[in-house]
């Protein structure tokens, strides 16, 4: 799984992280994957995964929402599924059909959507300033939040200093990038000037480890701020 090797400098990190691409285990009984999972709403749940399990399969779910500690336990069927491709950078994943659940559980999953994800959240990101240092450099906007679509990259863990993202086509360290940053229960989207930091290739032998890590540069304070107190509540190194 993505995160799972050791991260470079990970011994003298400065900054807590939370995962906020929190870990989904699914089984149709005979076989299981481990995923990561970025949307979720009380009727569906995508979850991203190198070789997902095919449509219409039925599914038992097992995971821990960020914030909470309580084991949820329901059950689905797959509507979409997508094997990742190296050649197009199609990451691999799987739309999942929610069934019905008991009521504390779907209790906990609305609950969540409504207080931190809030997934109508639209914006459009070409009118959102920039903060930090401008330069004439390719920039690469990466949303964090704010859509219900499958991308082809996604934040797996984020720090007040930066952000992990997983893609099959990870920039280049020293890359200039656009992060644009919606942190659930702010209700607002924020653009932030980042950098590659580092780069975790494509491995045929380890797939669903490749990415990029992204160090923020010049954010504002009041961005500073709503990291600092995001992670606080979700921080989670055990994700």
């Amino acid at each position: 799984m993505e995160g799972s090797r050791p991260v470079p400098g990970a011994e003298s990190r400065r900054f807590r992280r939370v995962y906020f691409a929190f870990m989904v285990q699914a089984s149709d009984g005979s076989h299981a994957v481990l995923g990561r999972c970025q949307r979720i709403s009380t009727s569906g749940i995508y979850v991203y995964a190198p070789e997902p399990l095919g449509c219409n399969q039925l599914l038992r779910l097992r995971f821990v929402l960020p914030g909470q500690s309580d084991l949820l336990d329901v059950e689905g069927k797959v509507l979409r599924s997508r094997v990742e491709d190296a050649t197009t950078g199609s990451l691999g994943g799987m739309l999942i059909l929610l069934a019905r659940q008991m009521p504390d559980t779907e209790r906990a999953i609305r609950d969540f959507v409504l207080t931190c994800i809030q997934r109508e959240q639209e914006y459009d990101q070409r009118s959102l300033p920039s903060e930090g240092p401008e330069e004439d450099s390719t920039v690469v906007p990466i949303r964090f939040f704010g859509t219900d679509l499958p991308g082809d990259e996604y934040v797996v863990n984020i720090s007040e200093g930066g952000a992990f993202v997983r893609t099959l086509r990870p920039r280049e360290p020293g890359t200039k990038v656009l992060v644009d940053l919606y942190l659930p229960g702010t209700g607002s989207v924020t653009r932030i000037n980042a950098q590659v930091a580092w780069n975790r290739p494509q491995d045929p032998l380890n797939r669903g480890l490749s990415g990029m890590g992204l160090e923020f540069q010049g954010a504002l304070s009041e961005t500073r701020e709503a990291l600092r107190e995001f992670v606080e509540r979700f921080g989670n190194e055990a994700a």
